[in-house]
């Protein structure tokens, strides 16, 4: 979390220090980086696994009898 804070802080700087004009590609660029951290500060979310449950309609075999 702090990695992506600080990435986030240093393009903001970077911008305002060293000012350029914007053009299509540097937004389309900040777009794209915006959108990484982003994502990377998302939790991961993972499938849970699924538990293997009891069958209600299963048979069960007959015990063998014995004579």
């Amino acid at each position: 979390m702090t990695t992506t804070a600080r990435k986030a802080v240093t393009l903001l700087l970077l911008y305002m220090i060293f000012t350029k004009p914007l053009t299509k590609r540097h937004e389309s660029g900040l777009l794209l980086i915006s959108i990484g951290i982003i994502l990377k500060m998302l939790p991961d979310t993972k499938p849970s696994p699924r538990v293997q449950g009891c069958n209600v309609n299963t048979k069960k075999p007959k015990p063998l009898l014995k004579k």
